[in-house]
């Protein structure tokens, strides 16, 4: 189930302490594929920080975006997925902070 194009969404994604230019580079290919799964673009996204992820993605070790639009398509939105020792969690609210469905 997807959700209501006109909800204004918040989505939390687990990164973490990076430099300004680094977050406009996440932050921009984060919208690229959130659009994808949700088939819009989200009118709001706030980004939750992980060292440890940022590490790996400036080492060329990973692809931060690529390895949490993996992970949402296994999970549902509201959960968190785990694979050798990476974990995102992906939150979806409403305007009023209530958890809303985004897949099935």
């Amino acid at each position: 189930m997807m959700t209501d194009p006109n909800q204004n969404i918040t989505i939390c994604v687990e990164m973490s302490d990076t430099s300004a230019t680094d977050w406009k580079l996440y932050i921009n290919d984060g919208k690229k594929i959130l659009r994808d799964i949700l088939g819009r673009n989200p009118k709001n996204i706030h980004w939750i920080p992980n060292p440890e992820i940022v590490r790996l993605h400036r080492a060329g070790q990973a692809n931060v975006f690529k390895l949490a639009e993996r992970y949402f398509e296994l999970e549902t939105a509201a959960g968190a997925a785990a694979s050798a020792g990476w974990t995102f969690q992906w939150r979806f609210v409403d305007k009023q902070g209530n958890p809303i469905q985004t897949a099935a």
